[in-house]
């Protein structure tokens, strides 16, 4: 039995039922630094990512999502991260060819489209450009197989997660069995091209050098940190195929369902049309200032409009409802700032909708204003339309910049 100290009726703490252990403490809003502030050791959030996703099932491989041995991150931070504005040109001919493909053209006449099934198929073709380039990433069997995959491991969680643990065993190979039969068909591309690539790297060479990431896609990055850190295991084909499967699914998924809120808030909104030519305009505007250079990092981060009305959306629809969410790891259990006592194995967190919803942080609270994380400008071009006259200055909060105020990536060292 998990007791909790009750605070006040604004800033209480309770108990919610939990699909992975029946039970998880919420705290207030208030408790954000507390929780933070403990150590991995004590609480983990890395451990509850792992568990939701039952990740050591549908990931297929122990090794990827292991605490400290997440190569793939790595991996992505150093080689992709680092060149990012070297895949624009790429990644704007997938997403015109894919919004032409789904879309269509047609600027008379109306159709309907299945907006989230649309952006996963854009979205996992836009992915596999970068992770696989050309002309594997255009290959229709290779892109079914790959969103197959990643579909697959948020419905075989949820399964695992409701199954008595006693079940597991006899159940889950056959729950995997179709996300098996999709892994073995993403391998029949990968496998040739790693066994193929593998044979260019020798032992003992620097590999740090420019030369050394061409062809630019995961396979070479992967085998490029594998033979600079001499590590056996992540240089086989086994691991770097499991390692790039996982990561087609997190790169597909949650993209494509914060788009969808985001197209869906606009074209809800009363003043969809002017939003829509917001958009328009200040990519025309940035784009004057420098052509051809429209979409890199830097001319990005000039889209201040664009980038406040996803975090808008963001803000009302946030991808977790837990937004942070550890378990309990000291074998004694934790006290909470209350007094109260959490054993081990109870999960605690904070929910990204107390923070969201609170009209004293975010007034207006309920409604999708695009432009409230804008600057004064911006808020004052928005108050003609919803006939407004509050045009506080404000400093453009970036949508991917997490706060204690804003949770939509949860917040602190384990944000994504």
């Amino acid at each position: 039995m998990v007791t909790v100290t009750q605070y006040s009726k604004k800033d209480q703490a309770f108990v919610l039922p939990n699909l992975i252990h029946g039970r998880e403490v919420i705290l207030p809003p208030s408790q954000i630094r507390w929780l933070l502030q403990q150590p991995d050791n004590l609480l983990s959030q890395h451990e509850v990512n792992r568990l939701i996703i039952s990740a050591d099932t549908t990931l297929l491989h122990k090794n990827i999502t292991q605490e400290g041995n997440v190569i793939h991150r790595q991996v992505i931070q150093r080689e992709m991260t680092r060149g990012q504005d070297s895949y624009t040109n790429d990644m704007i001919e997938e997403i015109e060819k894919a919004l032409g493909r789904n879309w269509g053209y047609n600027t008379q006449g109306w159709q309907e489209v299945k907006v989230f099934d649309t952006m996963i198929d854009l979205i996992s073709r836009v992915v596999c450009r970068v992770l696989v380039g050309l002309p594997l990433c255009r290959d229709e069997e290779y892109l079914r197989s790959a969103r197959s995959f990643g579909r697959n491991v948020v419905l075989i969680s949820y399964f695992e997660n409701l199954l008595i643990p006693l079940l597991r065993p006899l159940l889950m190979p056959l729950a995997m069995s179709y996300d098996v039969f999709h892994y073995r068909r993403i391998t029949k591309f990968i496998s040739p091209i790693i066994k193929e690539r593998i044979t260019a790297f020798q032992k003992g060479e620097v590999y740090k050098k420019p030369d050394k990431s061409e062809p630019n896609d995961y396979v070479q990055w992967a085998l490029h940190y594998a033979f600079a850190n001499n590590d056996h295991l992540e240089r086989t084909p086994e691991l770097i195929m499991k390692r790039l499967a996982a990561l087609g699914f997190a790169a597909t998924h949650s993209p494509a369902v914060i788009i969808s809120n985001v197209l869906f808030d606009i074209m809800s909104s009363p003043s969809a049309k002017y939003l829509q030519q917001v958009i328009r305009d200040e990519v025309y505007e940035v784009r004057s200032r420098d052509p051809g250079k429209e979409w890199t990092k830097a001319s990005l981060n000039q889209m201040t409009r664009i980038d406040s009305m996803i975090r808008e959306s963001l803000r009302l629809n946030a991808f977790s409802a837990r937004s942070i969410s550890k378990k309990v790891m000291a074998p004694q259990g934790i006290d909470l700032p209350s007094g109260a006592h959490l054993p081990y194995g109870v999960m605690v967190g904070i929910t990204a909708s107390g923070t969201h919803y609170d009209n004293s942080i975010y007034p207006n609270a309920d409604t999708y204003e695009p432009f409230r994380f804008s600057d004064s400008l911006n808020i004052a071009e928005a108050d003609k339309s919803y006939g407004k006259i509050d045009t506080v200055p404000k400093k453009p909060s970036p949508m991917v910049s997490t706060s204690d105020d804003f949770l939509a990536f949860s917040h602190g060292s384990h944000a994504w």
